[in-house]
């Protein structure tokens, strides 16, 4: 299922109840996540606070990407490392971080359509979330919601 929900009814029965379902619009909340993913699965996810900078990407990386590569019993020197070429990841802290930790980032073109793969995992996780029977009502319950899917 793709998670929208489609509705039969006749006309006149728009409003019954059985034909309604309550969602949230506009501040239900949105909270900014960093996730990563290999071939075999997908690695931790870090609740972004605020506005992400270079300082706060590097120190995701520290955090969630190093960890998920023990989680995995990968050595950063075995990691081809994607991304694209915003600011804060190709900074020059970025790639310091990426050569003292020996990791090979991956060469990405200027100017290119988003292509890159973690953009259907996020799609795919969007569709999971909102085909819940009960969505989140909150940041917290979201947070839950992300972390389980």
């Amino acid at each position: 299922m793709d998670g929208k929900q489609y509705c039969r009814r006749k006309p006149g029965e728009e409003f019954l109840q059985r034909n309604v379902r309550q969602v949230v619009k506009h501040g239900g909340g949105h909270i900014m996540v960093w996730g990563c993913i290999s071939w075999n699965r997908p690695g931790r996810l870090h609740w972004v606070e605020g506005n992400m900078n270079a300082v706060q990407y590097t120190s995701i990386l520290s955090e969630s990407f190093l960890r998920s590569l023990d989680d995995k019993k990968t050595r950063p020197q075995n990691v081809i490392f994607q991304q694209d070429n915003d600011p804060k990841h190709t900074s020059k802290l970025a790639r310091k971080w990426f050569t003292d930790n020996h990791i090979v980032v991956l060469g990405w073109p200027p100017n290119s359509p988003d292509q890159n793969i973690i953009e259907h995992v996020w799609d795919y996780v969007d569709r999971k979330i909102r085909q819940r029977k009960i969505l989140p009502r909150n940041l917290k319950e979201l947070w839950a919601a992300l972390q389980e899917e």
